[in-house]
């Protein structure tokens, strides 16, 4: 059933408890949900307690929630696969969970300094990332000038941002994902065929399913999602 509110959230908070929070939330700034999001209190507060209640035994949640704690954990925006593997395996989350929960990046917004470094002196021999679409990375740099630019932010998933949909796959696909972690899930063979094969749009039904039980929850309450 669709629930129409401020459901970016939603993802995030889940993935809270589980240690495993998108990287990008490391880039919002205290009280960025109080204009954006007014509700968003109440809804993490709730979904932690639905969460609670209905953890898997395979899930360690424990009795308190602590978002210094799990900032702790956060997967950096620039991680490659071998150090997203590892933090992911520290919360008892395997290869597969990585691919399946990197799909929430279909949600939401990130600031510049998350991702500038893809754009501006990446490397002695590359100006940007080349991993990253040049297109892409051109219509990136016309809102994000700098990176020092701390003000600007950008879709996760453009055109689809407050959506929970398959769309992400498709522009990860594209080498449109917006961080480097986005971008290390085609230099994994098991991570790029899951990708591709949810790219393909044929496939959504298994991506909800997946990231149900990757969250210990029920998938099909994602689909449809909106902010």
């Amino acid at each position: 059933m669709a629930i129409k509110s401020c459901l970016l959230l939603l993802p995030l908070a889940l993935l809270l408890l589980g240690g495993s929070l998108p990287p990008a939330v490391a880039q919002l700034e205290v009280g960025y949900y109080s204009k954006t999001c007014p509700n968003a209190e109440a809804i993490v507060r709730n979904e932690m307690k639905n969460h609670l209640r209905r953890a898997q035994p395979r899930r360690r949640d424990g009795k308190v929630s602590s978002a210094t704690e799990a900032a702790d954990q956060l997967p950096p925006a620039f991680a490659d696969i071998p150090l997203l593997t590892k933090i992911f395996a520290s919360n008892g989350l395997d290869v597969k969970d990585l691919a399946v929960l990197s799909g929430a990046h279909t949600l939401g917004t990130a600031h510049c300094p998350s991702y500038a470094s893809r754009l501006y002196d990446f490397s002695g021999a590359h100006s940007a990332d080349p991993s990253l679409d040049s297109e892409y990375a051109d219509r990136l740099r016309t809102r994000c000038k700098s990176v020092g630019d701390t003000a600007t932010l950008s879709e996760m998933d453009p055109g689809s941002y407050r959506t929970f949909d398959t769309s992400y796959y498709r522009n990860v696909a594209k080498r449109r994902g917006l961080f480097q972690s986005d971008a290390a899930l085609l230099t994994d063979v098991n991570t790029r065929e899951y990708v591709q094969r949810i790219a393909t749009g044929k496939f959504d039904d298994v991506f909800f399913k997946d990231f149900g039980e990757s969250n210990g929850q029920d998938g099909q309450r994602w689909r449809d999602h909106r902010c």
